[in-house]
């Protein structure tokens, strides 16, 4: 399958974006309130990109559906697919501005972002518009960066059972585990299988664009691994 095919390609970079410094500081409940506020800063600035990136995947698959003839097209499950993804991204875009208020950020103005944030949501939108007419690599993109984002916060959780909640907590160590449940939960692991499922049915026989797909995968890991050390540079 093309999903194995790609995380086979570099396990040492898959698992520097996966098992980072950041998460593991999330999991021992050990990251500061002014580094994690800092990337959820950086983060929210991230969703406006994703959102942007699947708003011209959609306008361009319904582009592709209306010349599409006849009752069933395949493509309706895409569409179903990124309808929710945008919708779900919107509600998350909401969350992260009351992570704001809790932190007392008011001011998260675009002119504010971070170069790097600027760098990989300017890469997203260029993969959403230069893909072929199938979405292949803004798909790869699309499921590439979930997977990764999945894995993460599972790691994060994997190391947070080995401190139970207490009955004293302040804000920020409950905005913590809030995130691990909310980043490593059964839901979003099924919504991550179903944009795998749109990955793996892309077809590879044509050399040229899995050397694309392959591009765009390992374009990402080094973008992640960049964007947990937001949390430190600012």
């Amino acid at each position: 399958m093309l999903t194995e095919h790609l995380i086979a390609l570099d396990p040492k970079s898959y698992h520097a974006a996966t098992h980072h410094r950041f998460l593991i500081e999330i999991g021992k409940l050990e990251v500061t309130p002014r580094d994690l506020s800092s990337w959820i800063v950086e983060d929210k600035f991230y969703t406006s990109g994703y959102i942007h990136m699947l708003e011209t995947m959609l306008s361009r698959l319904l582009q592709t559906k209306m010349t599409t003839k006849g009752s069933t097209d395949p493509k309706d499950g895409l569409y179903s697919l990124l309808s929710f993804a945008h919708e779900n991204i919107i509600r998350e875009a909401s969350f992260f501005q009351t992570l704001l208020v809790r932190y007392n950020i008011v001011s998260d103005n675009v002119k504010n972002m971070r170069p790097l944030t600027k760098q990989y949501t300017d890469f997203q939108q260029k993969v959403a518009e230069e893909s072929d007419e199938d979405l292949g690599e803004a798909l790869v993109l699309l499921w590439a960066m979930e997977r990764v984002f999945f894995d993460a916060w599972s790691h994060a959780k994997t190391l947070l059972k080995d401190h139970p909640p207490t009955e004293k907590e302040s804000s920020h160590i409950k905005t913590i585990r809030e995130l691990v449940e909310n980043w490593s939960s059964e839901e979003f692991e099924q919504f991550v299988d179903k944009c795998a499922k749109q990955v793996n049915n892309l077809a590879v026989s044509d050399d040229t664009r899995l050397a694309e797909y392959e591009r765009v995968y390992r374009e990402m890991l080094v973008f992640e691994q960049q964007f947990w050390d937001l949390a430190y540079d600012a």
